[in-house]
């Protein structure tokens, strides 16, 4: 019986060989398959809130189900809050029940029509059919981000630190968080915590 040495073999040609042009080849046929989704930025959150909500609206953050997609070792893919499916953007962000029900809670705070999501582009696009108000709608669309934003910070506390991962923080951080950073990083100074809290356009 013939022994032979071990050797590597790269899977991106199918005679085994490594070549510098094939690599620049599957490169430029990644970004084809998948282009950069224009994202209109909202001003009053931070950028690395927009920086990651522009990433999920491509599908590019590390959800359960995409780190085993490139063949990462995950002892669990289902969803880390309801368990009822495996963990990808579109569950995470609009199918979990109670992800469902933090985007209830916004729409009865925020007083618009209620949200029916199937993938993240529902809701993030969402506020464009609520208000007609540029002001408001600047409001709402940064109260989604913002909300995705909470969810997926719920979501790693639950995975890294035993978080709880209830509905009712991610609603209170929303608020919270879209008090601070509303109040600190738009037009809109000085506004009242109480007020805040029963209706976010009050001051409109």
């Amino acid at each position: 019986m013939e022994v032979k040495e071990d050797s590597w073999g790269w899977l991106g040609d199918k005679d085994g060989k490594f070549l510098a042009a094939l690599v620049r080849k599957l490169l430029i046929k990644e970004r084809a398959e998948c282009p950069l989704q224009p994202l209109e930025w909202c001003k009053w959150l931070p950028a690395k809130v927009n920086i990651f909500v522009w990433r999920t609206g491509m599908y590019k953050i590390p959800t359960r189900k995409a780190l085993a997609k490139r063949n990462i070792q995950i002892p669990e893919l289902s969803c880390v809050f309801c368990e009822e499916s495996d963990e990808d953007a579109d569950h995470l962000f609009s199918g979990c029940p109670l992800v469902q029900k933090v985007w209830q809670n916004v729409c009865k705070w925020a007083r618009i029509p209620e949200l029916f999501a199937f993938e993240v582009k529902d809701v993030l696009e969402h506020y464009k059919f609520c208000e007609s108000r540029k002001d408001a709608r600047e409001v709402v669309k940064g109260l989604f981000m913002l909300g995705c934003w909470c969810v997926w910070k719920s979501r790693n506390s639950v995975v890294f630190s035993k978080g709880t991962g209830r509905s009712e923080d991610i609603m209170g951080d929303i608020k919270s968080l879209g008090f601070l950073w509303l109040d600190n990083r738009s037009k809109y100074r000085g506004l009242d915590w109480v007020e805040w809290c029963k209706y976010p356009m009050y001051m409109l």
